[in-house]
């Protein structure tokens, strides 16, 4: 047996050169201990010598490596239960046999499932049968000590198989969420790339339904008689009309083809969404008041955008706002902003913009001053300017 137990050492130290942390090599050392404590005090009616006391270690040391490698672990335990009762085949063991035979199967089934951890159990329950046999305290292989043991293996596979589920299940889950959390991303990006498929489209129809209806209108005027300004100019109106809605339109469809724009597409505010502007202005102190005026009703996409923004570029324009009035007339929807009259970069941005806004749609904006300290906004936005979106 001599060239096994060199072999076996060459193994232990080959683990233990590497030896995890605390955790799992504080039951090896426990176990080490009590059993070279167990054979030095001579326990038992057997004759333990300093050979049985060097052999606990064969028994007890492969524990402390059954995270890394349970398998191993369990073949060394069960091996290091026959060679620590080679020196006199009567030598006590079995108070660190059973426990350690119980850790080791235990990492085992949690590794490797239930089934694959069988033969282990069988292993283990063959070597603490080969220590019943030779352990003076259980004086012989006894059916009761072979039952417990048995029971115990059991509990130790149950729990560690039971463990090992869990774990795994846990990873599975996780594994799962890694992947929906993918899938939605993937889903979330085909859903931009669908939205700018159908804004494409939207654009290129309303490209040649705009320029179609320019060049019916230039033919139209083609064929009317010679020297009649005032179907000329009407024609050129309409044609300017329909040029400046065309523009907007596809301007309004460009920006939102922004690929940066495309994850937070909102729906357009309207001027019915006006409130929600004033209850702003008026957390910030300022006594606004809304009157409307003329029938209300929707108006082109373009129209209702330009004029929702105009309000907010009034109110950034004018200080102390105290009135804003809105007027539905049958060709033009006007606004106005009274308040006091304010200085600075954020107003003159204001103005900028709105000046901008209002040239866009053919429409006209005034700033006035009725009194010392106070000031007037004004803008008209035509009607006949219409965009679909």
């Amino acid at each position: 047996m001599a060239p096994a137990a060199v072999a076996y050492g060459r193994c232990v130290r080959a683990f233990t050169n590497g030896l995890s942390p605390t955790s799992e090599v504080a039951p090896a050392a426990v176990l080490t201990v009590v059993g070279i404590g167990l054979t030095i005090a001579g326990e038992g009616s057997g004759g333990d010598t300093w050979l049985d006391t060097l052999a606990i270690p064969f028994l007890t040391v492969p524990v402390a490596w059954r995270r890394r490698a349970p398998a191993a672990s369990v073949a060394a335990v069960a091996i290091g239960m026959v060679l620590s009762g080679i020196p006199t085949f009567d030598q006590t063991r079995c108070a660190v046999a059973l426990p350690a035979a119980m850790l080791v199967l235990f990492s085992l089934a949690a590794r490797a499932g239930p089934d694959r951890s069988l033969p282990g159990a069988a292993l283990l329950f063959a070597g603490l049968a080969f220590v019943g046999a030779t352990d003076p305290v259980l004086g012989g292989l006894d059916p009761g000590f072979l039952s417990v043991a048995g029971g115990l293996l059991a509990v130790a596979w149950a729990g560690g198989a039971a463990t090992g589920s869990r774990r795994r299940l846990g990873a599975e889950l996780a594994e799962r969420s890694r992947l929906l959390e993918h899938r939605r991303e993937q889903t979330a990006q085909l859903a931009v790339e669908v939205e700018r498929t159908r804004l494409a489209g939207a654009l290129d129809a309303a490209g040649r339904r705009s320029v179609q209806e320019i060049v019916e209108l230039a033919a139209a005027h083609a064929a009317a008689p010679a020297g009649d300004e005032a179907a000329a100019r009407g024609a050129f109106a309409r044609i300017e009309t329909a040029a400046r809605g065309s523009l907007n339109e596809m301007r309004s469809l460009l920006g939102a083809l922004r690929s940066d724009q495309l994850p937070s597409l909102q729906p357009r505010p309207t001027l019915s969404e006006l409130d929600a502007v004033l209850t702003q202005a008026r957390a910030h102190g300022r006594d606004v008041r809304l009157d409307v005026r003329g029938e209300q009703r929707p108006l082109s996409d373009g129209v209702e955008l330009a004029a929702y923004r105009m309000v907010q570029h009034g109110l950034a324009a004018v200080g102390s706002a105290t009135e804003v009035c809105l007027s539905y007339g049958s060709e033009a929807v006007e606004l106005q902003v009274r308040g006091s009259e304010v200085t600075g970069a954020a107003a003159e941005e204001a103005l900028a913009a709105a000046r901008e806004r209002a040239a866009a749609f053919g429409g006209s904006l005034s700033v006035e001053a009725p009194a010392p300290g106070r000031r007037v906004f004004r803008a008209s936005l035509p009607l006949a300017v219409a965009t679909h979106g």
